[in-house]
């Protein structure tokens, strides 16, 4: 009986430790958005900066 219990603990325990050592799928999808925006930025910086190398006189 007590190897019963012992193997429901241990599954038990299993599962929560999945759970626990599982990514959150939310917390992958912001971090790769911030990766994004932050690519944008700095594509977006550097047509500006472009821009006005561009037009700027010489």
């Amino acid at each position: 009986m007590s190897r019963i219990v012992e193997a429901v603990k241990q599954r038990r325990a299993a599962r929560r430790w999945q759970r626990w050592s599982e990514d959150d799928p939310l917390d992958d999808l912001a971090r790769r958005s911030r990766i994004g925006v932050a690519v944008a930025l700095g594509l977006f910086v550097l047509v500006v900066v472009a821009l006005v190398l561009a037009l700027v006189p010489r």
